[in-house]
């Protein structure tokens, strides 16, 4: 099986990150919690995107190098490879994060290097852009595992999706086509359902 996965909120857990790096940036600036659901911190606080811009700007490279896999990620993602499953890494990194203190180079490079780190096998990484479409196609990607609500909505039209959950992609509703996901083993559990179901 060919599967596709999204690095950030699905394999890092950037939503803590955020949250945490969001928090303390924001608090000793006056701002104040606003939509504690929404998905990113520029909505939670309520603010601009340039200031997210100037946040994200300061923290990148740290985040980058420093985000903490999900819990069994690294774990998970080895078994699978070891099982003879196709791993593809599939990120909107390079196209996300445009800011002053980090070009696309540096991006594809710290990325490899935090996979590495980690010690999560892939057989590839592919920078995309958008809703990754072109790029499940090109590789015929059978399962796409992706967080970003209007990412799934999309990528459901070409593969199956699962969507790992997030109190901001609660609004996705299964169908043939989507399943949710609530931890690594879950999805090492559906995936062999699916498998023994063709």
């Amino acid at each position: 099986m060919n599967i596709g996965i999204d690095i950030d909120g699905v394999i890092a857990n950037c939503y803590e990150y955020d949250m945490d790096y969001a928090g303390a940036y924001y608090v000793q600036r006056g701002y104040h919690i606003k939509n504690p659901f929404m998905d990113c911190s520029r909505k939670i606080y309520g603010m601009t995107v340039e200031q997210d811009d100037e946040f994200w700007n300061g923290i990148i490279k740290k985040y980058i190098s420093n985000v903490s896999p999900q819990k069994y990620a690294a774990e998970v993602i080895n078994k699978l490879k070891k099982e003879g499953h196709r791993i593809i890494i599939m990120t909107n990194r390079v196209a996300d994060f445009k800011y002053n203190s980090i070009n696309s180079i540096q991006t594809i490079k710290m990325t490899k290097k935090w996979f590495k780190k980690h010690k999560i096998s892939y057989d590839e990484i592919v920078f995309s852009s958008k809703h990754k479409i072109d790029d499940i196609k090109k590789h015929q990607i059978d399962i796409m595992i992706e967080d970003n609500a209007g990412h799934i909505m999309e990528q459901q039209k070409v593969c199956k999706v699962f969507c790992y959950n997030n109190m901001y992609n609660l609004n996705v509703a299964e169908n043939e086509n989507i399943t949710r996901v609530f931890c690594w083993y879950d999805i090492y559990d559906k995936l062999h359902q699916l498998n023994m179901n063709k």
